[in-house]
């Protein structure tokens, strides 16, 4: 509800006051509605995702995508917040071929990153990272936010659950990505220590 709650009070404040803001104070208030709106979308988009995982429909259509095209893809959809944080890149100097259903893996991306945008102060530093072996790809995500305990570190893939009582997210989106990359043989763990957290998703080469 809270997206449409900000949404509706927003847009009902310009209707009714717009003439006597400023330009400053109208284009935060735009800017609220936008991002609000987006982050809707992806909530409604998310319960689309388990709806279909539930009723069997969710089905891979998988072809060959290079891993940093897929990132790149990715990073263009990112929570807008994302602009205050510095987000960098680092491939292991090799072109990485995958076989994947590129939609869900650049939407597992989506999701791990913006998750490390709503946890890291701003600022912070977020790093994603390609590696492989002679069996697996590997992709991990590091974020400089707060610690996460080992309770929540083993719970948090669940469905619904929000770590220490946070309630900047659904609860759905670490769930889903957990979802999709075992929909690809592989799996995904998480690390936290006073340096930050790093999301680590592996799947095998096909």
């Amino acid at each position: 509800r809270t997206p449409l709650t900000s949404i509706s009070g927003n847009a009902s404040n310009l209707m009714s006051n717009s003439v006597d803001f400023d330009e400053e104070t109208r284009q935060r208030l735009y800017s609220d509605i936008y991002d609000d709106s987006m982050r809707l979308i992806i909530l409604v988009e998310n319960l689309l995702a388990v709806t279909r995982i539930e009723d069997g429909q969710m089905n891979l259509r998988l072809s060959a995508e290079l891993l940093d095209e897929v990132i790149e893809e990715a990073l263009k959809h990112v929570n807008r917040k994302s602009s205050s944080h510095e987000i960098r890149v680092e491939s292991c100097g090799e072109f990485l071929l995958a076989r994947m259903d590129a939609r869900l893996i650049v939407q597992v991306i989506i999701n791990i990153v913006d998750n490390a945008v709503k946890y890291t102060p701003e600022n912070g530093k977020i790093a994603i990272r390609l590696s492989m072996t002679e069996q697996n790809y590997s992709l991990s995500v590091f974020n400089s936010g707060s610690y996460i305990s080992s309770t929540d570190v083993e719970a948090i893939f669940e469905r619904f659950y929000q770590v220490d009582g946070h309630q900047a997210g659904t609860g759905i989106g670490l769930a889903l990505v957990r979802a999709f990359v075992e929909m690809h043989g592989g799996n995904i763990a998480a690390h936290s220590d006073d340096k930050g957290t790093t999301f680590t998703v592996t799947f095998p080469k096909q």
